[in-house]
């Protein structure tokens, strides 16, 4: 009887308990705290974390490193300045060979650019299919795309 009940229990709690260990679990593909804040540009948080010990060059599984999420559409400019006063790697690529320089100049994103070109990303390096952040500059708005081809342009000539 005694055996039936152990039998019993382990067979209700068992499932339970698994469904609360893989609730703790990171799942890939599912953002990270610290990732999901540089997604919302939430420039004072992230700054907060990376103070509290969270790595600058932390990589996302599904979207590479945090300063190339920080490029592209989710992030931003402050959120950019963030990672990059903490030690980010202006030229880490994501797992496709893209790198920030190229996320942002693809995004028009003026300030960014000029962000990343000041902490020493490499204007010359080629990511994703051999091509430089020159190549992969957006092409509307016009008004954005030639001032980030000028500052692109001034920044392999030197």
């Amino acid at each position: 009887m005694l055996f039936r009940l152990s039998r019993l229990m382990l067979l209700v709690t068992f499932p339970l308990l698994l469904a609360g260990l893989s609730a703790c679990v990171e799942r890939p593909g599912k953002p990270t705290e610290l990732e999901q804040a540089v997604r919302d540009n939430a420039a004072l948080k992230v700054k907060k974390m990376l103070e509290e010990g969270a790595d600058p060059n932390h990589v996302s599984e599904s979207a590479g490193p945090l300063i190339y999420i920080a490029a592209g559409p989710k992030g931003g400019a402050e959120v950019t300045l963030v990672l990059l006063q903490a030690g980010a790697d202006p030229n880490a690529a994501n797992s496709d060979g893209r790198l920030p320089l190229q996320n942002a100049a693809s995004w028009c994103s003026i300030n960014t650019v000029s962000l990343l070109l000041e902490a020493g990303a490499n204007p010359h390096k080629k990511g994703k299919d051999d091509k430089t952040a020159l190549d992969d500059t957006c092409r509307q708005p016009q008004r954005e795309r030639e001032i980030i081809l000028e500052m692109l342009r001034t920044a392999m000539s030197e």
